[in-house]
This record gives C-alpha cells, structure tokens and sequence, in this order.
C-alpha cells in the first residue's frame, strides 16, 4: 500500500486525529497485523509507540521502535509496518505531524535555538534522518495531556493543542538532545530560504510528486515551472527526474539490503514493472541484474 502523510489520515475516518493542517495529532490505533505500508510524509513526524512495537525503513538504516519509545522522523519516503501487542492484541502510537512552517515558528519563538545557527554546527544533522528517544514517565504525562485535549473541535482547544505540542518539543528537547544534533535539524529546516530550483529539485527528486507537483511545491506555474527548468538544467523535468532517480536507485542496490519493490517506491515510483522497464532502458541492466553484477560488500 502507497501513503501520501498526512494526507492519508484526513481522508481515513478510522484514525482520530485533529484538524490543522500545520500541526496535526493522530491517535493511531491497529488491532490486527497490517500490510507493508510504502510512505511519503510532507511533514516531519514525531512517533510514540504506546503499545506494539514499529519498523521502519529509511534508505540506509532499519529502525525499530518498541512500545516506551519515540522517534522524530524527517519528511520523504519511508517503509513501515506495525507490530501488535501480544499481551493487548493492538498497535497504538500518539503521531506528531509537523510542517516546515510550524517548526520555523517554534524556532523563531525559542530564542535560545538559534545559538546553534552556524551552518559548521548543523551541517552533520542533516545527514541523519531519524532522532530516537526513551518515553520518559514526564513526557508520557503531557502526551497523556495532548490526547484529552487535541480532538476537541472548539478553536481554543486548536490552540491549546498547538501550544502543547510546543510544551513537549521542548521537553524532548530538554531531556534527550545531549549532543543537540535535532535542536541543530530544527534550526537548519527554519533557516531554509529561497533555496533555488536546483537545490529544489536535488532535495526532492526522488518524492512522488508529478511535474505539476513539482512546479507548485517550487512556487511556479507549470509552464514557468518548465522554462526555468531548461534554463538551470538543459533538460526537460521528466528526463532529469528519472535519470537522478536511477541513479539513487543504483546506489541502493549496490550499498543497501532494500529488495527491488522497496527500491522503486524509495526512488519516487509507485509502479514496479514501470521502474523495471526504465531502469533497464538507462543502465541496460534489470535492477535484479545489476544488484547481483555491482553489490558492495557481498
């Protein structure tokens, strides 16, 4: 199954969660094991594993996060399925989705954060792509706090919620970030500006986005989206997204235990024999082939 987060959890009745679409809470509760969920998350994400336990794939690394835990988790493609509670027969997490512009808020608001705004002091944050952390029995309490409140639908209990979930960024800030590598991812997000449509594009070629996602998320029309395109990059958007896409694809078979499904969705495509076919087309290799001729570390 492919997810568009937090998207998915609006249109899907069974979970509950709050209405804002900068920062939303999500009771998410599962009684029966489920499929291998392939996502992509807009938001940046905090995960609280309250019963079971999760997995997680992320190009490069596999995480685990068993029930007493939580995880920060950047925005792009993740793998993931649930794992039921023996002893209660159910999966349930408290979700945290964060936008981009709640947390450039957040940081703009904790004057103290941006001590660490030098590019030398978060330039290695940017490089890890989950934060995990112990449920301390503090912080279980204000999510316990974040749970009565969030599902009302007055506006006051909107903002309540807004500031609670400030409330418990800093205390997992407080309690947990020793070597201050997610305070430093914070700052970074909130100091994005402007980025041009190459740096654009190299963050986000590989979501599943179609050309006119793309020139709407760069803040283009579609034709400016296009002209502008062929003048930074002497291509057309398509030819260049497939071809930087194969080429992460390549690097995941050499370097990564990620089989060919979970490659294909972590590239951008939702169509395994469509990826198949084009990977061929450019490498003149099938992905299996080129995995078994090409694999590091055999």
């Amino acid at each position: 199954m492919v997810v568009k987060l937090p998207e998915h959890f609006f249109k899907n009745e069974y979970f509950k969660m709050s209405d804002s679409r900068e920062v939303s809470i999500v009771d998410y509760k599962i009684y029966s094991s489920n499929e291998k969920v392939y996502a992509y998350s807009e938001h940046n994400l905090i995960i609280f594993i309250l019963n079971g336990k999760k997995h997680i794939k992320i190009f490069n690394s596999d995480v685990v996060i068993n029930k007493g835990e939580f995880i920060f988790i950047k925005k792009g493609n993740y793998i993931m399925n649930q794992i039921i509670d023996t002893e209660s027969d159910n999966f349930e997490s408290l979700i945290i989705t964060l936008s981009d512009a709640f947390i450039k808020d957040f940081v703009r608001k904790n004057i103290s954060l941006s001590c660490l705004s030098a590019p030398s002091q978060y330039e290695g944050s940017n490089k890890l792509n989950s934060f995990k952390y112990p449920l301390s029995p503090y912080l279980k309490s204000e999510i316990n706090a974040l749970l009565a409140n969030s599902f009302k639908k007055t506006e006051y209990a909107r903002k309540v919620s807004e500031l609670k979930i400030e409330e418990v960024m800093l205390v997992i800030l407080d309690e947990n970030d020793v070597d201050s590598s997610l305070r430093s991812y914070l700052v970074m997000l909130s100091s994005i500006q402007n980025h041009s449509l190459k740096d654009f594009m190299e963050n986000n070629f590989d979501k599943p986005l179609s050309i006119e996602d793309f020139a709407k998320e760069s803040g283009n029309s579609l034709t400016s989206f296009k002209r502008y395109f062929k003048n930074v990059f002497n291509n057309t958007p398509r030819s260049w997204i497939n071809r930087r896409r194969i080429e992460k694809a390549q690097h995941i078979l050499q370097y990564s235990e990620l089989n060919i499904t979970e490659t294909c969705y972590s590239v951008g495509y939702n169509n395994l024999s469509h990826f198949i076919k084009l990977f061929k087309e450019v490498t003149g290799f099938t992905p299996n082939t080129y995995r078994n001729k090409y694999k590091i570390g055999r």
